[in-house]
């Protein structure tokens, strides 16, 4: 249960709040280049240094210390580095009304991740690490304003690509025809295409394979499969097929990035969940 204002929503202890950290690290970055490409979950970055940028509405907003960035589902950006920094980013997914948040790019004082941010570089890992981590993304996401949320009755999305991105999203090994989908939305195979790139800034299969490289590396950080049954999981025919995605994806190969936990150039995350 909740209750809007102006300024904040309210949560009531009525209202279960479940956090899910698919994963999170701080780490130093060398190059942090990345398309406009939209995701299923939610992100929270802080860099330590300056040198990092996002693109917000065609103009580049630098991210520095002092600053926590937040950004919802299936909002997509462009973002560049043109010196090394550290970087503490978590991505996670989080319940009604979290999941009615307008797509947009919303900053914050970065106070809560300054008062946790030297535990979480405590190389020894414990549970208090997932703790803090639930405190920041808690805090955070407490401090969105009113506006930001649409009516529980109104969707963020077009409902027929909020289906398609459902799909995709529910069976990332699955080979989910564009005809499939437009057959229970109603839509032709070029309404179909040009809603989805207005909706999502991209095409359903880009978008398609970054499901499947994102469910690729929470595979090789989460569980022993070998690099044969992770392709196996993430649609791919054979290693080779994953294996070359997955190098042109994050310019790494699977077995390199379960080495490192890294998907750019960097020391390994220092926390990862």
């Amino acid at each position: 249960m909740s209750k809007k204002t102006d300024e904040q929503v309210i949560l009531l202890p009525t209202q279960p709040f479940n956090i899910t950290i698919l994963y999170s690290s701080y780490r130093w970055i060398e190059n942090w280049t990345w398309t406009a490409m939209p995701h299923n979950y939610w992100r929270l970055y802080w860099n330590r240094e300056e040198g990092a940028y996002i693109e917000v509405d065609g103009k580049e907003m630098l991210l520095t210390a002092d600053k926590v960035v937040l950004v919802p589902p299936h909002t997509g950006y462009p973002c560049r580095s043109r010196k090394p920094f550290h970087h503490l980013y978590i991505h996670f997914t989080v319940p009604f009304p979290y999941d009615h948040v307008k797509q947009q790019i919303y900053t914050f004082s970065s106070d809560v991740v300054m008062q946790y941010i030297d535990h979480l570089t405590d190389k020894k890992y414990s549970m208090i690490h997932y703790q803090i981590l639930q405190t920041i993304i808690n805090t955070y996401l407490l401090r969105l304003p009113g506006t930001a949320f649409l009516d529980p009755a109104d969707s963020c999305t077009d409902k027929r690509i909020e289906y398609a991105l459902k799909r995709f999203s529910e069976l990332p090994w699955k080979k989910i025809s564009n005809k499939e989908i437009c057959r229970k939305t109603g839509l032709t195979l070029n309404e179909f295409y040009t809603l989805f790139r207005k909706e999502t800034g991209t095409t359903p299969r880009q978008y398609m394979i970054s499901v499947r490289m994102e469910n690729a590396k929470r595979l090789l950080l989460n569980t022993e499969l070998n690099i044969d049954e992770v392709a196996e999981y993430t649609g791919y025919a054979d290693r080779y097929q994953f294996s070359k995605a997955f190098r042109k994806f994050y310019n790494n190969t699977p077995a390199a990035f379960r080495r490192t936990g890294n998907d750019v150039s960097g020391e390994r995350g220092i926390v990862t969940i």
